[in-house]
């Protein structure tokens, strides 16, 4: 399937059989103009959150206009779970997406593949929860340590600290996309191979993420970070991708901005949208799935 006939195909989805309402303000018409204008070498990674298996590439294909999805080397670039979007490489890979390791933590060698990409100027996008969420407010890591280290996952940090060129990082928020494709609460298992209809999905765009005063801190205490490069052959000798403790930290403290910047996304959405905005997917639950999912 060509990237015209996904974007077709996308827009046919989220406009036609569903209700996509794209807050068309000054922070979505920058982040336009982030994908088409940027200075040469300069990239540009978006942040969003993810609710459901075809948040790419349908909401990809349709909240930007055709000209950016009529242009291949405009189109972003991420990272899919190798498990689930690999099974068929070829295709997967047409369209601008590297496999990850779920669970390979943040030294696998498959991210610093993704974050060549970012050394080479182009666009890229992460879901920093790492996973699908369905619960109606932004997921991702849980646990004891949640409120110390936060949810999202650290990679987004690191990507970001070790970038050759300081990325525009412009976050994205949507909803509704967990009714258009639903998931049992508990296998996580899609519910229909065809997308819902009739549903509203929102998107929208928010201010720029500086993170300049952690990186400068930090360099002041540790001296500069290392850098990532394009390609292995211009590496500088003993390169080395693995983390260190103080970097750890730092991942941390540029993730938390993340996290931040999104949950602001969120509760603006839900400020708009009152009681119009979509928690878990509206779908019929068996009492044994309630107790399954633990809502009994």
């Amino acid at each position: 399937m060509t990237i015209s006939s996904v974007t077709t195909l996308s827009k046919a989805v989220l406009f036609g059989a569903n209700d996509m309402k794209i807050k068309d303000d000054e922070r979505y018409k920058h982040l336009i103009r982030c994908i088409k204008y940027r200075p040469e070498g300069k990239p540009l990674l978006t942040v969003g959150n993810h609710n459901s298996t075809l948040d790419d590439p349908a909401l990809f294909g349709a909240f930007a206009p055709w000209s950016v999805d009529l242009t291949p080397r405009q189109m972003r670039w991420t990272i899919c779970s190798q498990e689930i979007c690999f099974m068929n490489a070829a295709f997967f890979g047409s369209g601008k997406v590297l496999p990850i390791e779920r669970g390979g933590g943040i030294d696998q060698v498959q991210l610093l593949k993704f974050a060549r990409r970012m050394a080479a100027g182009t666009w890229c996008h992460i879901f920093p929860e790492g996973r699908t969420v369905q619960l109606g407010h932004m997921g991702g890591r849980m646990g004891k340590n949640e409120a110390e280290i936060g949810t999202l996952k650290w990679g987004v940090g690191k990507l970001i600290a070790h970038a050759p060129v300081r990325p525009e990082i412009v976050p994205i928020y949507h909803t509704g996309m967990q009714n258009v494709v639903p998931e049992h609460p508990v296998t996580r298992d899609v519910l229909s191979p065809k997308p819902g209809t009739g549903h509203e999905i929102t998107f929208r765009v928010g201010h720029p993420i500086v993170v300049d005063d952690l990186i400068e801190q930090y360099e002041k205490a540790n001296g500069p970070l290392w850098k990532y490069t394009p390609s292995v052959a211009k590496d500088p000798p003993r390169f080395s991708w693995r983390s260190s403790s103080k970097e750890l930290a730092l991942y941390a403290a540029i993730t938390r901005r993340v996290q931040t910047a999104l949950e602001a996304l969120e509760a603006e959405a839900r400020a708009e949208l009152g009681p119009n905005f979509p928690e878990r997917p509206k779908i019929v639950i068996s009492g044994e799935w309630k107790k399954l999912a633990g809502e009994e």
